[in-house]
This record gives structure tokens, C-alpha cells and sequence, in this order.
């Protein structure tokens, strides 16, 4: 995979991670100005490992089962979470149920859809051998 795309992908992992995250915890703890501190520094840890994870270990993408449906659950999910957090907000700006559903609903939802869509491509089109010609790995 190319730098370009693995640092795109990585950075879009850390926004995702930092927002469901950081939300998450902070409907749950009350607020004080401690539970803002430990859940700002636990969600920008969090970001941080998972950025790291993702950029790591795309630099060579196996063709193995899992890969494509993990692959498929963090492509599809903050996608789904994205869009269901921040399109009500825009929407109606009064409604609060609205990123709600983005982070208890639609964000899981989504992840579950996307490791779904990633076991449909790898039985449609996933089995293919990878060629390495040059450095670089082809189908």
C-alpha cells in the first residue's frame, strides 16, 4: 500500500478513534474538570496505539480471511459513524439525540456491516494470489 494512502488512513483511524472515544466516556463520567482530563488523555492514547497499529501493519496487506473482514470493519464503520454523528448536527442543530445514534448505534452498526462487506469481498474476489514483481505485489 502506499505511503500516501497508509498515512490518509491512519490519520482518519486517529480522528475516529479520538471522537467515538472521547464522546463515549464523556456521556458516561459526570462532568468535572479531572474525568474531562483523564478521558481527553485516554482517547488520545487510544488514537494514537490505533493510528500506529493501522499504519504498521498496512505495509503489507495478507489475502487472508481476516485481514479482509477487520480491513472492512474499520473502513465501513467510522464511515457510518462519521456520517450518522455529524449529519444530524448539521441537519438540526438543536437536536442532541442526533450524535446519539451516531456513537450507540450507527457506529457499531456500521463496523458489524463493514466486517460483513469483508468476508462478501474476500469470498467474491479476495482469493486471488498476490504476485510480488519488482517489490511491489500484484493480482
Amino acid at each position: 500500500m502506499s505511503i500516501l494512502l497508509r498515512t490518509c488512513l491512519a490519520i482518519f483511524v486517529f480522528i475516529t478513534i479520538y471522537l467515538f472515544t472521547y464522546v463515549v466516556m464523556t456521556y458516561i463520567t459526570p462532568e468535572t474538570l479531572i474525568t474531562l482530563i483523564v478521558s481527553q488523555s485516554i482517547s488520545i492514547l487510544l488514537a494514537i496505539l490505533s493510528m500506529m497499529l493501522v499504519y504498521k501493519k498496512t505495509i503489507h496487506i495478507s489475502n487472508d480471511l481476516a485481514t479482509h473482514i477487520v480491513v472492512g470493519g474499520f473502513i465501513v464503520g467510522p464511515i457510518v459513524f462519521f456520517l450518522d454523528y455529524f449529519v444530524p448536527v448539521i441537519i438540526t442543530p438543536t437536536s442532541h439525540q442526533g450524535p446519539l445514534i451516531g456513537v450507540f448505534i450507527a457506529g457499531p452498526i456500521g463496523f458489524v456491516v463493514g466486517l460483513i462487506s469483508g468476508l462478501i469481498y474476500w469470498k467474491t474476489r479476495g482469493k486471488r494470489q498476490l504476485v510480488k514483481v519488482d517489490n511491489r505485489y500484484y493480482f
